[in-house]
């Protein structure tokens, strides 16, 4: 009997590990694709795992296993992962009944019928949409995934033969983006539903002046009671915002005070929650005590129930603040500021003030509206509405909060990176200001504890899989390595390492020259081609569109959170373009290996599979990011299309030469220096290439509160290119005012930089 535990596979193989140890997995489902991406990691962190079975596109892996914790998984049917919204994901254990009990009250309550068809919106591996994936399978209809990344084809979905929409607060956005007119958009949904993080009331006004005569269902509930609690559907979308509506067939909520006690209409109580619904427990036996009590599920939900009966929720208990001896329920602030008009959404928090604790609030707001004018408009309604004590003395406008694996809003990560509560890492230095990343209370943060160094045996077998892919290609191909160089000392170094490795090998050198690439880098660049004997492509993709273009991506993000954990925007943009010219060169010159300069902090795996439809959709995903800028065509005109991939009949490998080295920083630049690589005087903390990269870092830290290159320094120093020293050195560096003040007037954005210090 096999017990499924969802993993999400955009994740590293670290965060595979927790769950694979304390769900006692044996036996891992996993695509080839993912598999030979993550294969070398795979050996490191469970190196007595076998391939129990192949199939066409998928592999079978065993693990060893804790008999010991098997034994508490008897009643078990399936393991999920909470979001860690308030703190670590917690490993919920759902019965047979639990699952069967919860999709009979979805299908009763949204009126699911087998001629329904679903268009799920969310990650299918927690438990929102595991139980709407249950539930149309129950019923009898169809389910099918949405891709949010290309809002006008979500819209082409939702119009074509939907009937109910399972979406994220964001969704009334996508839809904005996604539809080609201003008509209303009266489709076949008869139905949007909503879980986790409720719509503002501004959003779900947005999705009704779309869809005006849809209903609209706003879902309560926990992964602990098997994901759904309450519902409650309507068309008006004010109805929706006051409370959570009626339990779920079988299912009982209550309030329940301090003393134990349901209290009296209108007080406050925690909202417990009891029915066949209930989890088994938690995999980790002894967390599930204090959220169990004589069979009710203690949610830690705070709410008010109103005479009629309504539950309405204003909070959860850990984020309640005490203030000079007053209790402040920051749900309450929160909904208030959130109702006025173009506020997308706030956290409130405790802060030192001057004189004492003060409430803090963080606002996002929407695009080129004036601070100062939805300041007083907070501060006024606050006054109006609410005691003296619930006022915000602070108001700081975002762009974004920091949010958990799968999305959520993280209050804590939150209010650590916006009040400076930095702690950092004891063994890399990195900050817990860096979204994804969490410190113990023994200062380690977790990507520390996840890290375990590739050892030689696996690295040998990578070896030999490149030697081997060079000698099937070599002679086939004008170039058996297409390179991507930019003249700084990674790139420089890699192409040093090909022809000292490889000496029969044809190499082309590709260089994107963005109109900010330092003179020493294309002196670089030139020096080092004729003196490893590798051919050499310039392109040349400066200029003022590129400057006008770079200055939209300065005030507009266009990627995704994920993204900009690991770059800042304009960064991440000039090596897309790059990656993606690189990539073309070497389909026209029929070479199966593409050459990046990529460090252990950017990359764990040196060599990667790269399937055609896999080039095509990082394409597609590069096209829909760029579509609202304005001078969009000059990078267009750079990225892969499908009639330049139909003359791709082979499998592309991304090799990182470096992952193979055992060597440090400074011993690097060393040996660079020494064959005549010059290191740039123009050069900042974390470039030695380019003249933009210290403006888009201050930008980047301007907005998002933390070093853009954070992680891949954390895990140079894991790896001990660098010591911590070094390491912490490159993410506090003061950035060169020289070189940031020379960007910003080249972009004609000197108003940007008005507060560097």
């Amino acid at each position: 009997r096999g017990i499924p535990v969802p993993l999400d596979p955009l994740q590293k193989t670290d965060s595979w590990k927790i769950s694979i140890k304390n769900c006692t997995i044996n036996k891992a489902i996993i695509d080839k694709d993912s598999y030979e991406n993550h294969k070398s990691e795979m050996l490191e962190n469970f190196p007595k795992y076998k391939i129990m079975d192949k199939k066409e596109d998928f592999l079978i892996l065993t693990f060893t296993t804790d008999k010991k914790i098997e034994k508490n998984l008897k009643n078990t049917t399936l393991i999920l992962h909470t979001s860690g919204t308030t703190g670590d994901q917690k490993a919920v254990k759902l019965s047979y009944k639990n699952l069967l009990h919860n999709s009979k009250g979805i299908i009763k309550t949204l009126g699911i019928t087998e001629e329904d068809i679903g268009l799920l919106i969310i990650t299918p591996q927690y438990a929102f949409g595991n139980s709407i994936i249950n539930s149309h399978i129950l019923a009898g209809s169809s389910i099918k995934l949405g891709n949010p990344f290309f809002p006008s084809e979500l819209v082409k979905e939702i119009q074509e033969d939907t009937t109910i929409v399972y979406g994220t607060p964001n969704l009334p956005r996508l839809i904005e983006k996604g539809k080609k007119n201003k008509d209303k958009l009266n489709g076949a949904p008869r139905l949007f539903a909503f879980a986790g993080d409720k719509p503002t009331l501004r959003l779900l006004e947005i999705l009704k002046t779309n869809y005006p005569l849809q209903k609209i269902a706003m879902m309560y509930g926990q992964t602990e009671a098997t994901a759904r609690v309450c519902c409650k559907i309507s068309v008006h979308p004010k109805d929706l915002i006051d409370d959570i509506g009626p339990p779920l067939p079988g299912v009982r909520v209550k309030l329940v005070n301090s003393e134990g006690e349901e209290p009296t209409p209108g007080k406050t109580g925690e909202i417990w929650v009891s029915g066949p619904n209930i989890m088994e427990g938690y995999v980790l036996e002894e967390k599930t005590k204090d959220k169990i009590e004589r069979g009710w599920l203690k949610t830690k939900d705070l709410g008010i129930k109103s005479k009629e009966g309504r539950v309405r929720i204003i909070g959860r208990m850990d984020n309640i603040i005490n203030l000079n001896g007053r209790k402040v329920i920051p749900g309450e602030i929160e909904k208030m500021i959130e109702s006025i008009k173009n506020i997308k959404k706030a956290l409130v928090f405790k802060a030192d003030g001057r004189v004492g604790p003060i409430i803090f609030s963080a606002v996002i707001k929407e695009e080129n509206v004036s601070e100062i004018k939805l300041t007083k408009k907070i501060i006024a309604l606050c006054k109006k509405k609410l005691p003296s004590y619930f006022i915000p003395k602070k108001i700081e406008f975002v762009s974004s909060f920091q949010t958990t694996k799968n999305g959520k809003i993280s209050r804590r990560e939150t209010q650590k990176a916006l009040l400076n509560e930095v702690m950092r890492c004891k063994i890399c230095g990195i900050g817990n200001n860096v979204p994804g990343v969490s410190i113990d209370n023994k200062n380690i943060c977790n990507l520390c504890k996840a890290y375990t160094p590739t050892s030689k045996s696996k690295l040998l077998l990578k070896k030999k899989e490149i030697q081997k892919i060079y000698r099937e290609s070599h002679q086939k191909a004008k170039y058996d390595f297409v390179l991507a160089l930019s003249g700084g000392k990674d790139s420089s170094y890699s192409l040093n390492l090909l022809r000292k490795k490889f000496p029969e090998s044809r190499i082309l050198a590709i260089t994107i020259d963005d109109g900010f690439l330092s003179k020493t880098a294309k002196r670089n660049c030139e020096y080092m081609c004729k003196k490893n004997l590798a051919d050499h492509k310039i392109y040349k993709i400066g200029g003022k569109k590129f400057n006008s273009l770079l200055r939209e991506l300065v005030k507009k993000e266009i990627f995704p959170k994920m993204a900009m954990v690991r770059a800042s925007n304009l960064s991440t943009i000039c090596s897309a373009i790059a990656k993606q010219k690189t990539i073309l060169e070497a389909i026209k010159n029929k070479s199966r290996i593409v050459v990046f300069g990529w460090t252990n902090g950017q990359s764990f795996n040196p060599i990667v599979p790269l399937k055609k439809n896999f080039i095509l959709w990082n394409s597609k995903i590069l096209r829909s990011q760029i579509r609202h800028l304005k001078n969009k065509e000059i990078v267009e005109d750079l990225i892969i299309n499908k009639k330049q991939l139909n003359k791709l009949d082979y499998r592309i490998f991304m090799f990182h030469p470096l992952l193979f080295e055992n060597y440090t920083e400074k011993g690097l630049i060393s040996r660079l220096t020494t064959v005549g690589w010059k290191i740039p005087p123009e050069k900042d903390a974390n470039t030695s290439n380019c003249e933009l990269n210290a403006f888009s870092t201050f930008i980047h830290k301007k907005i998002h509160g933390f070093n853009p290159y954070a992680k891949e320094i954390s895990g140079l120093v894991r790896a001990e290119i660098i010591t911590k020293e070094e390491g912490l050195k490159k993410i506090k560096d003061p950035l060169s005012k020289e070189i940031i003040i020379k960007a910003a007037k080249r972009l004609g954005l000197k108003s940007e930089i008005k507060d560097l210090k």
